[in-house]
């Protein structure tokens, strides 16, 4: 048996053409694909840019909703998974490595096929803590450095914070 792997790319492209066929064209389109360090609780803000300033700088955006990793399993045969949660309704979604909206906001996420799993450790008040951290990808329209009127896009929660200071998010 002769077996041929494909590359990471040639993987990504052919996990792409097992998205439903409406999304498929519309992945493709956007631009910015990006691999983010994801750990159980973390917190994404889901959002969409409305207006800039006279300086091309981002003005406070409309907040679609936000999203919290939930859960990661790794499963020899079939891959890994991570569940998020929408904070607000409290729905979750299971996301693998076939690229998959995030629930109906115009933005996709999936589990890398090349993915770095990390057995983190740091001091917090004297005290060792560990979690661990798994790449989540997230493919929107433009990046959240360089935006554009009404795409939407997705970022950590401290990014967000740093990003809109003044923007009240409330309980998640």
């Amino acid at each position: 048996m002769v077996r041929n792997f494909l590359n990471t790319k040639e993987n990504m492209a052919d996990l792409v053409t097992l998205m439903p066929h409406q999304h498929q064209s519309r992945y493709r389109w956007m631009r910015n694909l990006r691999i983010d360090s994801a750990f159980l609780d973390r917190v994404y803000v889901v959002y969409k840019q409305t207006e800039l300033d006279s300086n091309g700088r981002q003005k406070d955006p409309i907040v679609l909703g936000m999203i919290k990793v939930v859960e990661f399993t790794v499963d020899a045969k079939k891959g890994s998974n991570i569940t998020i949660m929408d904070v607000a309704t409290g729905d979750e979604q299971d996301i693998g490595h076939v690229p998959q909206q995030i629930f109906d906001w115009d933005c996709y996420v999936s589990v890398p096929p090349e993915n770095i799993v990390k057995w983190d450790a740091w001091d917090c008040d004297g005290e060792r803590r560990r979690s661990m951290s798994f790449g989540m990808l997230f493919k929107t329209s433009c990046r959240t450095e360089s935006p554009i009127v009404g795409a939407t896009m997705v970022d950590t929660l401290n990014g967000f914070r740093r990003n809109f200071p003044n923007m009240q998010l409330g309980k998640y």
